[in-house]
């Protein structure tokens, strides 16, 4: 698991998308760098590598490596993983679109706008305010880590890009650490 991690963390690299991991900022690595649960928990990784320096130095090491063919190796066409892996994600995904139905996205939205004392509009809205767009990073977190929505819902609904959707949970994360 850790080769593969390391390994997709240098595809950017490897493909001279660019010169040094650092430099592709579309990836999952900064999650592993502060070692704060956002998108990507990565606590259980950097528990087995001794911290985000080891991380970083455990990937740099792989920067030599070539494409590895092994891990495009797929069961049925759909899931990398050992034999019996695809059925486990088959399953959980199905439980979890159970889940999305029993809970629409828009009553979710409009209970999280009422805790945070504000309107579906406003957090729909384009303003900028800091009070505004920390409750709208706030009513993102909610959404997407409590309520089980999916970052491209959340963007859908927000007329956002899930880019701007991640980086909302990104700082929303960043607020909570603060405040810890």
């Amino acid at each position: 698991m850790l080769a593969l991690l390391r390994y997709i963390h240098l595809n950017p690299v490897r493909t001279e998308l660019v010169k040094r991991p650092e430099g592709y900022v579309h990836s999952g690595r900064l999650s592993y760098l502060s070692g704060a649960p956002n998108i990507i928990d990565a606590r259980p990784i950097l528990a087995l590598l001794g911290g985000p320096k080891r991380y970083e130095r455990f990937v740099l090491e792989g920067m030599s490596e070539d494409h590895n063919e092994a891990y495009y190796s797929v069961e049925d066409q759909r899931f990398l993983g050992e034999e019996g892996f695809g059925e486990e994600i088959s399953r959980a995904a199905g439980e979890m679109e159970l889940r999305k139905r029993r809970r629409p996205f828009e009553a979710d939205l409009k209970e999280i706008a009422r805790q945070l004392e504000t309107t579906v509009e406003l957090l729909r809205g384009r303003d900028r305010r800091w009070d505004v767009s920390g409750k709208r990073a706030r009513a993102v977190s909610l959404l997407v880590r409590e309520r089980e929505h999916a970052v491209s819902e959340v963007a859908k609904f927000l007329g956002r890009d899930q880019a701007n959707i991640r980086m909302m949970l990104l700082r929303a994360s960043a607020r909570e650490r603060d405040r810890s």
